[in-house]
């Protein structure tokens, strides 16, 4: 989705991403772009730990911005509980904070 994403983005802008790897697998992602090879597109949340061991950096992307899209999944097999009900809504402002932008 994210790679689909770039790439409409990219063609947007009149020019084509040179992929010379792609990799599913975050740890993989985090492991080959820690060796040197290339970059990774992901949250910021993915690296705390090797951004605080000084193994990765981070930039924002700032131009063009990327939106990303989160959803709380549910079962389809079960309806939602009172509780499941609470719990969405008090995860909504914390999703917000945790997904803001100018974070």
């Amino acid at each position: 989705m994210l790679r689909i994403s770039l790439d409409d983005l990219a063609k947007q802008h009149g020019f084509v991403l040179n992929v010379g790897m792609e990799a599913d697998s975050l740890p993989i992602q985090k492991n080959l772009v820690s060796d040197g090879f290339g970059y990774a597109v992901l949250g910021a949340q993915a690296i705390i730990r090797e951004r605080d061991a000084h193994q990765l950096r981070a930039a924002r992307i700032v131009e063009p911005s990327i939106v990303r899209t989160a959803v709380l999944a549910a079962s389809a097999q079960r309806p939602y509980t009172a509780g499941m009900r609470v719990v969405a809504k008090a995860l909504e402002p914390l999703i917000i904070e945790v997904l803001d932008p100018r974070r």
